[in-house]
Order: C-alpha cells, then structure tokens, then sequence
C-alpha cells in the first residue's frame, strides 16, 4: 500500500465517521428527550428516576466518545504544530462542572489545590478533550457513588525538553485485569467489549502522543485505585 493509498483510506474513513457520527448524534439526542420526558414527568417514582438518570448520561457519554474518534481522524500531525497555552488549573475546574453536570447521581471531588497558578501547557483547544475523556472514563469505573480524584502537576525533563508529568490519582477506580500491566495491551486486545470500556484513556494516550508526550499508568498492588501520568512538553514562555 503507498502512501497515497494510505492518505486515501484515511480520508474515506474521516469522511465515514463524521456521517455516522452525525446519524448517531441524532439518535442520541431523540433518546435524551424521551428520558428529559420521563424524568419531567409528577408520575415517575424515585427507581425510575434513577435509572433514567444513568441511562441518559450513558447516551451523552457515548455522544462523547463518537466526538473523541473524529477528533482522532484530525490530529495526527498536531505534534508539528504550535498550539496556543492554555492554563492547566482552569481546564481541570472545567472538567469538573462538566463531570459534576454529566454524572449528576455522583458525588465528584476533583482536587486541583496542587496546580499553581500560571500552569501552562501548549495544546490549547486539546486540552478539553484529552483531560474530559481521561476524567470521564475514571468516573466511569469507578463503582463508588463518591469519587475523588487529585491533580498534581511536577517539572520533569523528557529528551532534553522541560514538560510536565501530570500525575492524576484516584483510590476508587477498578481498572480491567487485562489492562493492569501495560496500556500498550489496550490496542492489541481483541476483546472489544473490554476496550470500549477504556475507550476515554485509550483515546487520551493516543492524543498524548500526538501532542508529543505520553500517558502512563500505575495501578495500586490491591486493583483499586489508580494513577494516571501525563506527560506534555511545557510552554516556550514558560520561566
């Protein structure tokens, strides 16, 4: 196959998922005004209540994840790119009123006390998606109804260039056995229920790349629990 073909494929595949997502965008949105109907309605107990709760987040996170793979379809060559700085501190507060307004029946606690002021990182609109879409999927298996989570930025150097280790830690996350080891084996699994899971940190990894850093992860020795590193160069301007 050249590269010609390649590009070609890429292309046909971009065009593909911008028309399904648009069909499944669609469909979503006429779910989520049945379920606003039910939950609006005097005549819905407190159990149905609840279950119409989760399943509309349900429907608004699977929205999430078809924007997340179109969005994978642009960025391959984002890393050559100067991107605008953004403030860590403001896009992790953000993420946490989405977070808080997407899992309404959870009690979120995201800890972003560590990031100083001035926090700056060169990925700008990036940054929304990259941390929503690792947040989101640690809310996601974490089976506690109170969640907490902590930000903690650290200067480091990676190949002779400063950047941030943004370590992301969380006590009440359950990550599935077969990833535990090695995020590498997210992409070469065949078990897709299992990478649907993950789907949020498997897309933050790859974006990590491509922004010319890395996503690492260590899980606690008892399985529950998790820290997630990210690694992203620092700003130019940065002092």
């Amino acid at each position: 196959m050249t590269g010609d073909d390649i590009e070609g494929s890429t292309r046909d595949i971009a065009i593909f998922m911008d028309l399904l997502g648009h069909d499944i965008q669609n469909s979503n949105q006429a779910v989520l005004s049945y379920l606003e109907l039910i939950l609006s309605s005097p005549a819905t107990d407190e159990k149905t209540k609840k279950y119409a709760v989760r399943a509309a987040s349900q429907i608004r996170t699977s929205s999430i994840l078809v924007d997340n793979m179109k969005t994978l379809m642009s960025i391959r060559d984002i890393s050559e790119r100067k991107l605008p700085d953004v403030d860590l501190r403001q896009v992790i507060e953000q993420s946490a009123v989405k977070l808080r307004g997407l899992f309404s029946d959870r009690r979120i606690k995201i800890d972003s006390s560590g990031i100083a002021a001035g926090t700056i990182v060169p990925i700008g609109a990036y940054a929304d998606e990259l941390f929503d879409s690792l947040l989101m999927n640690i809310v996601h298996l974490s089976k506690n109804e109170e969640i907490s989570i902590k930000v903690d930025p650290q200067k480091d150097v990676m190949a002779d260039m400063p950047c941030w280790r943004i370590c992301i830690r969380t006590s009440d996350m359950n990550m599935p056995t077969m990833f535990v080891k090695d995020l590498a084996d997210i992409s070469s699994s065949d078990d897709l229920s299992k990478i649907v899971r993950i789907s949020g940190i498997y897309f933050a990894g790859t974006m990590a790349k491509a922004l010319g850093g890395r996503l690492e992860m260590t899980v606690s020795e008892n399985g529950s629990g998790c820290t997630f590193t990210l690694i992203l160069r620092m700003s130019d301007t940065h002092d």
